[in-house]
């Protein structure tokens, strides 16, 4: 760990002692409080000496240094103007901010909760369908001031730790539950599904063959929560694009029915596979490929470099209980009804 460590850039990077003394001050800061505002870590800047060089301006060096400080961990900040005005300095307070909106409110006992369940409309829609409201984060958050309730909520926002939804309302993926049944998520009656697709993952080192068996997509690796990222995402993306012939969406842990405007799909994170499944009933697959593929990118790019995902299609001709999957190129062409 310690040569690993070593090896990262910022370790070997020079600064000036006014970073050093700056540093000093935010650790005596941390003991006091969580965070700061910026115009406080200004006010620290320059009672420390900063700007330390003639040839760049306060604004430019401070940025800088906030910079280097969240590279090595010392504070979280982030130059987004609706969120560059908070600087974290006790990163449990911010686990502990996020925790009272996304662990399971069933489970834990908390006086925010005992408080939140006096608004039942609000407290049902958060146990049972995954959705907060703005009156019912006031009420989890009411330790807290209104502009620190902005940056909260803009944080959990820019991590997609929350998902803003067309009626002001906040979709928590984390927390959905098996409520819906997944029988209960289908088409609906009369669409058949015309294209199944895998979307597996392996070790972006790793060599794709050409066909896997689905004894052999057992062996692969499905991250622990990909799946409920993935339909965060998602649901972002078809609020985006809701419109009069989209399908209202139907979501379980481990099923989701969702429509990228008139292009609806299911989703199924497969625990036997390791692979999520793709069905699609309409003609032309590639509109929903595409736009989950540019989603599961995002994810591998955010949390998960070394990470590779391939799309695998069934070879029509193979019984159920020896599938065999065929690996779908960039530049592969589908048939309907998977007939390769």
């Amino acid at each position: 760990i310690e040569r690993s460590s070593r090896a990262q850039l910022y370790m070997n990077k020079k600064v000036p002692f006014s970073w050093l003394r700056v540093i000093d001050k935010l650790s005596e800061e941390k003991k006091q409080r969580p965070f700061l505002k910026y115009s406080d870590v200004e006010n620290i800047a320059t009672s420390c000496g900063i700007p330390s060089q003639t040839n760049i301006t306060f604004e430019e060096e401070l940025k800088l240094m906030l910079y280097y400080l969240n590279e090595i961990a010392i504070v979280l900040w982030f130059e987004e103007s609706n969120l560059s005005d908070l600087i974290i300095l006790d990163f449990s307070w911010l686990f502990s901010a996020t925790g009272k909106v996304i662990c399971q409110p069933t489970i834990h006992f908390t006086p925010e909760y005992e408080a939140a369940r006096k608004y039942i409309k609000e407290w049902r829609s958060f146990t049972s369908e995954a959705i907060v409201s703005s009156t019912l984060l006031q009420v989890l958050w009411n330790s807290y001031t209104s502009d620190i309730q902005k940056s909260l909520l803009n944080i959990l926002l820019k991590f997609g730790i929350v998902v803003r939804l067309r009626n002001g309302q906040f979709f928590v993926p984390s927390l959905l539950s098996d409520q819906v049944q997944p029988q209960d998520i289908s088409f609906p009656s009369g669409c058949v599904v015309k294209y199944t697709l895998f979307c597996s993952f392996n070790l972006a080192n790793e060599i794709i063959e050409p066909n896997y068996s689905y004894e052999k997509l057992r062996n692969l690796f499905l991250p622990s929560g990909f799946f409920v990222r993935l339909l965060g995402k998602c649901v972002e993306w078809s609020e985006a694009t809701f419109g009069s012939n989209s399908l209202t969406y139907s979501l379980n842990r481990d099923k989701a029915l969702i429509s990228f405007g008139t292009e609806s799909f299911i989703l199924t994170e497969d625990s036997l596979s390791n692979s999520i499944i793709v069905e699609i009933w309409r003609e032309n697959p590639f509109p929903v490929m595409e736009r989950l593929k540019y989603l599961i990118d995002c994810i591998i790019s955010e949390c998960f470099e070394n990470l590779k995902c391939f799309w695998l299609v069934p070879l029509v001709a193979s019984p159920k209980s020896t599938k065999i999957l065929s690996f779908i190129g960039n530049n592969h062409s589908y048939q309907k009804d998977n007939q390769i």
